[in-house]
């Protein structure tokens, strides 16, 4: 049995600065109308950055409240995570979240800085900056990424969002190496219509289409169904659907929250065939504390006529250990020869706000 263990601890640092007339040349800022303030700190807590790859889902109409777990090979090495939290002002928020591993003699290492500033624009607006710095081989902090992303309105419960990566080129200046559009819009009988679109530098400068993914999601007999139809461009820039993921989410008698979704693949002959199924149930205390299994079966390359077989299951629990702070422990399991789920990677996270 293979065992990796991740330990990380989170400490969180609010600072709040507060205008003061005369400080720094400046009088006191204008009154704000009633609620304003809580309705920007409202939107940065739903604040989610845009992916290429991974379900499409809304950025200010989003219903469903279950999302993959996801082990990823950053969480493979030990590692220490600090997160200090600023709100500027009552419309911006400034996240800086460092990452430190421990050399060969135990010392502590700044490996990566993570800064993301968010400011609220208008009604439901967004602006916000993500940049990425690592550490090299040297030692020197260099940076990675910088992403931005702007949400605006686009009329009556519409929204439209675009990011923009930037990545470092032949030369290690920054430069546009990815964009996404997304446009979220609810209709009269309250589905949320969603469309994003991926595309890419091409060689004659400009953008070109990469793939485009539709979605909808409804509510129906207190339950969430949503699909999603993803195409992608050929040689001659040609979109062609080559997936579909449908999925449901329901709350069940017993108070908890449970999603399945069926991935399907367009085959040689363009016909989707089922290809894998993905279920998340979740479950809520009254402690505050929350367990969450999800389990992935999938059809196997090397046997495509057996069916689904099961790959693998992760396992989450949370749980409140004190005022402010909590813990989290997830489980990576695969099947071993004999069918019986093995754990291959271990991760506790302690979480101080």
């Amino acid at each position: 049995m293979i065992r990796r263990i991740l330990w990380a601890s989170l400490f969180y640092s609010f600072w709040f600065a507060v205008s003061v007339p005369g400080i720094g040349g400046q009088g006191s800022a204008p009154p704000r109308a009633a609620g304003e303030a809580e309705k920007s700190q409202d939107l940065f807590s739903r604040f989610r950055w845009l992916t290429a790859s991974e379900e499409t889902r809304g950025l200010i109409l989003e219903q469903r409240r279950l999302e993959s777990l996801k082990v990823s090979d950053r969480d493979l090495s030990s590692a220490e995570i600090e997160t200090e939290t600023a709100r500027p002002g009552a419309d911006s928020m400034r996240i800086t979240r460092r990452v430190f591993e421990r050399g060969v003699n135990g010392e502590r290492r700044l490996l990566e800085v993570v800064t993301e500033d968010l400011r609220a624009t208008g009604k439901e607006g967004i602006s916000a900056t993500r940049t990425v710095s690592h550490r090299d081989a040297n030692g020197s902090m260099r940076i990675l990424s910088k992403e931005t992303q702007e949400t605006v309105p686009a009329g009556p419960d519409t929204y439209r969002t675009q990011l923009t990566v930037m990545t470092p080129n032949s030369s290690g200046t920054l430069a546009p190496s990815e964009q996404v559009r997304q446009t979220e819009k609810k209709a009269a009988d309250g589905t949320v219509e969603i469309e994003k679109t991926k595309q890419q530098p091409g060689i004659n400068g400009g953008w070109v289409t990469a793939d485009r993914r539709v979605s909808s999601c409804r509510e129906t007999a207190n339950a969430l169904s949503a699909q999603e139809d993803v195409y992608q461009s050929d040689a001659n820039g040609k979109l062609s659907l080559i997936r579909r993921e449908v999925s449901r989410e329901w709350q069940d008698r017993e108070g908890k929250t449970i999603q399945e979704r069926e991935t399907s693949l367009a085959g040689n002959a363009g016909k989707l065939e089922l290809n894998s199924r993905l279920s998340i149930v979740s479950t809520s205390f009254q402690d505050g504390s929350r367990e969450t299994t999800q389990t992935l079966m999938q059809k196997s390359l090397a046997a495509p006529l057996e069916g689904l077989r099961l790959v693998e299951q992760v396992s989450e629990i949370q749980t409140p250990v004190q005022a402010g702070a909590s813990a989290k422990e997830t489980w990576l399991q695969v099947p071993d020869g004999n069918g019986k789920l093995q754990t291959i990677v271990y991760l506790k996270t302690t979480e101080k706000k």
